[in-house]
């Protein structure tokens, strides 16, 4: 473990005037032990990055399809799920717990996604009525009620895999409003990052 904390001081030492994009922090990632008992380690990692990765709203589309699940939650945790999700690029894994309220802004994103697009979004979805990460059992059979597009329950958690087989993409530009990823096109036009990960205006 030690050695592992050594190479992540010297991570943040050295990143910290570098700015990335979403797939280097992939790769940064894929240095790091997959184990279970080096989450905290990856997780610490990824929070550290994330202030320093300038194409915000591509991260969890690159990153959160290539690492454990359980790294997803707790990254989700750490930073909030309304940095985390891009309504442009949904696709992928989502657990939420409803009463928390980040999260529940994030489920309700994903709803208004799901009732507006066509075919099937929610993959696999599934909902307990407890509020912590264990507890009840999952309802078996469940799917999303047709009263959470207007109404969303408080309580419980919900997951599913968001898929997209029509994107709507005047919608999902407008619930980028409500998120807080992403880079205003008028500071991402003029931002580029060069070859060693120096950020400079175009």
């Amino acid at each position: 473990l030690s050695w592992l904390h050594l190479k992540l001081i010297l991570l943040e030492f050295l990143a910290g005037r570098l700015f990335f994009r979403a797939e280097q922090v992939l790769s940064l990632w894929s240095h790091f032990p997959t184990d279970a008992k080096w989450m905290p380690i990856r997780i610490q990692m990824a929070t550290f990055l994330f202030r320093r990765t300038i194409d915000i709203e591509n991260l969890p589309s690159t990153l959160f399809e290539a690492i454990p699940r359980d790294d997803v939650c707790q990254l989700r945790h750490r930073l909030g799920a309304l940095n985390l999700l891009s309504s442009r690029s949904p696709d992928g894994y989502h657990q939420y717990r409803l009463h928390v309220w980040d999260e529940h802004q994030a489920t309700a994103v994903c709803v208004a996604l799901a009732f507006a697009e066509p075919g099937e979004n929610w993959v696999d979805a599934r909902f307990r009525r407890s509020h912590g990460w264990a507890g009840s059992d999952w309802m078996p059979g469940w799917s999303m009620p047709s009263t959470w597009n207007e109404h969303l329950l408080d309580q419980g958690i919900v997951e599913f895999t968001y898929v997209s087989p029509s994107p709507d993409w005047s919608l999902r530009d407008e619930l980028m409003k409500r998120l807080l990823t992403g880079i205003p096109p008028l500071i991402e036009s003029k931002l580029r990052v060069d070859a060693k990960g120096v950020l400079f205006r175009r």
